[in-house]
């Protein structure tokens, strides 16, 4: 049947007032929802006060039957208004501010009309949406939070408005709901408690932030027995109880949690077996599963071979220019009998070796500076005591592996746990200052020494690489071209900076700058011709037993340097799975160490920084926003044997390309040192406390031993630690004595040897065993299915 003339109408105009009213309606929101770690309350100093602290003061509202979030906060203001912790002319800023509009309803209402929001007596007829109910039968909300924290059952909105700026303090106030309602959430889940945090507008410290505070009573509510308790008492008083028994009962659950067993207990027990730490190594690292993973691991997906590829590139780099340039060393300082080639040799034999089969081969092994100046005073040895060189070298190395033999049989290893952040920061900090100064001091003697022209190439020369170098690692975080091209150019950027800075040297080829010192000759032959086989025998047996002494020193050194070099690289935040091999790592180096000695090279032992960002390098990492600061975090590990072994095969083979790496002028290298030690101060807490000294306390981030420690405890602690990195290069850089055989810089592994004591002993005796853990533990990234949403 047609419809009438008097239906059409109707239609029209209905159709008419829809349009007119979706013009009218309000415009669409922006909503950001990101997941939102637990809090650990109990160890945070600001989150204990402040729940402490609202347990006494929080305005708690039970029964409360508003169908709408305007309703719900009108009724927690009031309560405020009424303990006089909000100003009566605040509402407006408050309701505007938690809402991001203007407030719909009023807040101040008679005390009749507020009876029918909460402790009356319910009435279905107001009783916010249910479960159960249709879309069609639910109260409209009219506005909708602008900031808050959701949870299972909660939802915490939170603002800054202007009338707190007198105080420092953030107010709160709770309202559990008459039954499960949907009050504007964006999901559409069902709540059952409103929370509201207001704070000051004016700057405060990030920990007392209406953020913070929202953060804390997140945790707080995230409880099951505290939420289970707060739902079902009768008196607002039983919910402040509930909240004293919870934090009771995590600051019990904190103390027993400090007890349980950390990775480093795990990893350096003592199994009380002859060798039971190797043992332990080799059914682990060699199990053929793991191990052939090591090797095909990736091999079919394209990412994963750009990153061994460009991982490969920078770690040819990043090893073969110090080896020269250490090599060189060694040639001054014993007269050529150990010298460049030798050092490239042992270099490609050690890494290749030790990539095939180390327990960890992510660790790089190579020649050191302090393994340099250790020759240095060995020959300086053998010529006080009128014997030979290589002999007495060759003795020294025997001894130290047999001194780190014996300390693997005994599960010596043992005691590196007692070493932890404390001193893995401490000597992390030191080699990215030496690093540095490595850039530094040959600038500074450029200009006092070389001309003006050849001070600026230099200068230009080292500065560009790193310029270079560190905006092209950046470049993957622009927006300019496509993201696997902004990768590669990131991924590849130390090679390129090499290689344009080398270019450039060549366009001033009239300014004579130094340039890599690298074997005149050709081949597998040592620098001063003498045979490779050492004599061990020219040297009587009492000068064998005297190379005891500088074995049991060298051993020292190579003990803690592997230990904390692989440490670092196992450091939980790279996310390695296949675990550590300390044990049989070091069975593996003091093998290197026998056959170098024998064949008079260089001796290598696991490197910083090259070790950990290996690691970094094979990495696929993220950038995330924490605090309002920005951070990256490993997203994918790659634990591969190929990029070792095909980089010290490509070392090797070096040594026939003598010219092309003859080109590249040293002060690139300079450059080169100087990224990899602000790469080294990237993530090292050390430093980034200390940058906390000259930081504004507003603008302190409120990471995990900011919350948990005093301001002036955590300065106390650094200061120490800066006191023993000074004390550490004091003794390492041996610029007090001169013209003497012995060198002190010999002591620096015996002064880290006493930073574990210096942790174990005195520390205690000013900082508290909590304040401890805090500022010794790594930054949790445990993730809840809490979100906050803007």
């Amino acid at each position: 049947m047609p419809p009438s003339n008097h239906d059409a109408p109707t239609s029209t105009s209905s159709t008419n007032n829809s349009v007119t009213t979706r013009h009218l309606s309000k415009p669409a929101l922006l909503c950001e929802v990101e997941p939102l770690h637990h809090k650990s309350v109990a160890e945070e100093i600001r989150g204990h006060k402040d729940l402490d602290r609202l347990s006494e003061s929080a305005p708690v509202l039970l029964h409360v039957r508003a169908t709408t979030p305007e309703r719900v906060v009108a009724a927690l203001l009031d309560a405020l208004i009424e303990q006089q912790q909000l100003p009566p002319e605040a509402t407006q800023q408050a309701s505007s501010a938690l809402f991001g509009t203007e407030p719909i309803v009023s807040t101040r209402r008679s005390a009749d009309n507020r009876e029918d929001l909460y402790d009356g007596h319910i009435s279905t007829s107001t009783l916010p949406v249910a479960a159960d109910q249709s879309l069609d039968e639910s109260p409209r909300s009219t506005a909708h939070w602008h900031k808050n924290i959701l949870g299972s059952g909660y939802i915490i909105p939170f603002a800054r408005i202007p009338a707190l700026d007198s105080t420092e303090k953030c107010i709160v106030a709770i309202a559990r709901l008459a039954g499960d309602s949907n009050l504007g959430v964006v999901n559409n889940s069902l709540i059952r408690f409103v929370i509201i945090v207001l704070g000051p507008v004016r700057e405060v410290k990030e920990t007392k932030s209406p953020f913070e505070l929202a953060h804390t009573l997140s945790s707080l509510f995230q409880d099951d027995q505290f939420f289970s308790e707060a739902k079902s008492v009768h008196q607002s008083s039983h919910v402040r109880l509930a909240m004293r028994k919870y934090l009771s009962r995590v600051t019990d659950r904190a103390v027993q949690d400090q007890q349980v067993l950390t990775q480093a207990d795990r990893v350096f027990a003592r199994t009380g077996k002859f060798a039971g730490g190797f043992m332990a190594d080799i059914k682990r690292r060699y199990r053929p599963s793991v191990y052939k993973s090591d090797w095909l691991d990736g091999v079919t997906d394209i990412r994963s071979w750009l990153k061994y590829l460009s991982t490969t590139v920078w770690l040819f780099f990043a090893i073969i220019m110090p080896t020269i340039a250490f090599g060189a060393l060694d040639d001054d300082n014993t007269d050529g009998q150990l010298g460049v080639i030798e050092t490239i040799v042992s270099q490609a034999f050690a890494g290749l070796v030790f990539a095939i089969l180390a327990g960890q081969p992510l660790t790089i092994v190579m020649t050191t500076a302090p393994l340099t100046v250790f020759i240095d005073v060995l020959f300086k040895w053998s010529e006080a005591l009128e014997i030979p060189f290589l002999p007495f070298y060759a003795w020294t190395g025997i001894w130290t592996a047999v001194i780190l033999l014996i300390l693997v049989v005994t599960d010596a290893c043992y005691i590196m746990k007692f070493c932890g952040h404390f001193t893995e920061e401490i000597f992390a900090t030191l080699i990215a200052a030496l690093f540095i100064s490595e850039y530094v001091k040959p600038l500074i003697k450029s200009a006092q020494h070389d001309s003006t022209d050849v001070f600026l190439l230099t200068f230009l020369l080292a500065t560009g690489t790193f310029l270079i170098a560190i905006v092209l690692l950046n470049f993957r975080r622009s927006f300019l071209l496509k993201p696997i091209i902004r990768q590669l150019l990131s991924d590849f950027g130390v090679s390129i900076a090499i290689v344009t800075m080398t270019g450039v040297r060549q366009a001033f080829d009239e300014i004579d700058v130094p340039a890599l010192k690298v074997p005149e000759r050709i081949g597998i032959v040592t620098t001063s011709g003498r045979p490779w086989l050492v004599p061990l025998f020219d040297i009587g047996v009492a000068y064998i037993f005297l190379a005891l002494v500088s074995g049991a020193l060298l051993a020292t050194l190579f003990f803690l340097d592997q230990n904390i070099s692989s440490m670092l690289v196992n450091k939980v935040e790279n996310k390695l799975r296949k675990g550590p091999g300390y044990y049989l790592d070091l069975v593996i180096v003091s093998v290197i160490v026998i056959i170098q000695s024998i064949l008079g090279m260089p001796w290598t032992h696991a490197a910083l920084p090259h070790s950990p960002l290996h690691a970094r390098q094979l990495a696929d990492v993220a950038e995330y926003e924490q605090h309002g600061r920005r951070y990256e975090r490993v997203i994918k590990a790659r634990e591969t044997r190929i990029t070792g072994v095909v980089t010290h095969i490509l070392i090797g083979l070096s040594i026939l390309a003598k010219d092309a790496l003859g080109v590249i002028p040293l002060s690139v290298l300079y450059g080169f040192f100087l990224f990899l030690g602000l790469g080294t101060l990237d993530g090292n807490a050390l430093w980034d406390r200390v940058l906390l000294l000259f930081t504004q306390p507003e603008k302190y981030p409120p990471n995990h031993y900011v919350r948990r420690v005093k301001i002036k405890r955590i300065h106390l602690y650094t200061l120490i630690q800066v006191t023993l990195l000074i004390l550490l290069w004091f003794v390492k850089s041996n610029f007090y004595i001169k013209d003497t055989v012995f060198n002190t810089g010999l002591l620096f592994p015996f002064i880290i040897a006493l930073f574990i004591p210096v942790r174990l002993y005195i520390l205690p005796r000013f900082f508290t065993k909590a304040e401890l853990h805090a500022l010794s533990k790594e930054e949790e990234e445990n993730v809840s299915d809490t979100g906050i949403t803007v």
